[in-house]
């Protein structure tokens, strides 16, 4: 089944669309944390090996035998199927769960960044965090309205929020409500200068109640598999068995 098929679908259903699930095999992929700079962090190996058990077009699901923590952003270097060089993908570890053993399961959605000209409307830069709070990207403190609706939600109720802050990596919003960690949202950013809206999907890393009521979500921009990536990350046959069935 190609991936086209799974972006034509309502995307309330993506995050059933599994589309390689291997629990019996050994497949392996390369981690290492996603940093601009040359800083380390403090416990996190520079590269270690992990496991890979099932892919979908939005994410990846890792065994490792470190436990990454939840909101760290990562490179993953996985075997390829129809190439000899790993597929490099950019991931963000949402949950974190004990395993088998030593071993620790990572859900991961896949990342994506903001661009200078995305950022330039809310004066904003990709500029590399010096913190060591485990932040990639400086954030930057904005004044600006958006809108969303949970994705996964039965009804695609629109909910207003107001930007707390923005980096290239990821977003602040206050909102009236909680949401669940993991929660995919689709946003509607309006821009503070130009007034044009941007559409982005996000998943919600951390929701913190406030002293006045309010709700800070923070998260992380989503992005997904091109079709040559998943194409060369599926095994051969699995395009022949779906048109079987």
């Amino acid at each position: 089944m190609s991936a086209t098929f799974w972006r034509q679908i309502d995307w309330r259903l993506w995050r059933q669309s599994y589309l390689a699930h291997t629990p019996d095999t050994e497949r392996l992929a390369w981690i290492r944390p996603y940093r601009p700079n040359a800083d380390t962090t403090t416990g996190v190996p520079a590269r270690s090996v992990a496991f890979v058990r099932d892919i979908s077009l939005g994410g990846i699901t890792l065994e490792s035998s470190h436990e990454f923590p939840s909101g760290m952003l990562l490179h993953v270097d996985v075997q390829s199927f129809a190439r000899p060089v790993p597929v490099t993908l950019l991931a963000r570890v949402i949950f974190v769960s004990k395993h088998r053993g030593p071993n620790w399961l990572l859900s991961c959605c896949f990342a994506r960044e903001l661009s200078d000209d995305d950022l330039r409307d809310y004066g904003a830069g990709r500029i590399a965090s010096e913190a060591n709070d485990g932040r990639v990207w400086v954030r930057f403190p904005v004044q600006a309205e958006a809108s969303f609706h949970s994705v996964m939600s039965e009804q695609h109720n629109k909910w207003k929020a107001r930007i707390a802050n923005i980096s290239a990596g990821g977003i602040g919003l206050f909102v009236d409500r909680s949401f669940e960690v993991g929660s995919l949202l689709n946003l509607e950013l309006l821009g503070s200068k130009s007034g044009i809206a941007r559409q982005v999907k996000a998943r919600v890393v951390h929701c913190r109640q406030q002293n006045d009521g309010q709700f800070l979500l923070g998260c992380t921009y989503v992005g997904e598999l091109s079709d040559e990536e998943l194409q060369s990350l599926l095994p051969g046959n699995t395009d022949e068995k779906a048109d079987e069935e």
